[in-house]
């Protein structure tokens, strides 16, 4: 195998792929890997900020329908999103099939599947975090 696929979280609103391959680098360096061996070792770090909490309520634009990451469904506590990659799927799937056979609406029956089934919980997960992050400051 001549490829790794490593995730690195954060907090930081800035980051960018510099930071990325900085606290990537650091990290390794912390485990005690030389400097030498990393630089032999890693050609190429690329990288990409999950989207925390930053969902987007109306994914959906004519016949083009985000899911997953795409549509920031991710958890904005623990940076979870295969369950809402997997959900959304579903969700969209559902829409689809119905419009294609002219049982329903496909922008009307995504969003309110969505609405009922999985924006509830991305969005209490976002409440719950600016509550701990206020929780934390105060204590620190």
């Amino acid at each position: 195998m001549d490829k790794s696929i490593i995730g690195i979280g954060d907090l930081l609103k800035d980051i960018n792929n510099d930071n990325i391959n900085d606290m990537f680098i650091d990290f390794l360096i912390s485990l005690r890997f030389d400097k030498k061996t990393i630089d032999s070792f890693i050609k190429k770090i690329r990288g990409h900020p999950i989207p925390f909490g930053n969902y987007i309520e109306k994914p959906i634009y004519k016949k083009t329908i985000l899911i997953g990451d795409a549509a920031g469904f991710v958890n904005s506590i623990t940076g979870e999103g295969i369950y809402y990659a997997h959900k959304s799927a579903e969700i969209a799937a559902n829409a689809i099939l119905k419009d294609y056979t002219d049982e329903g609406n496909l922008e009307e029956d995504y969003i309110s599947n969505l609405n009922l089934l999985l924006l509830p919980e991305l969005f209490n997960s976002k409440k719950a975090k600016i509550f701990i992050l206020r929780f934390l400051i105060i204590i620190i």
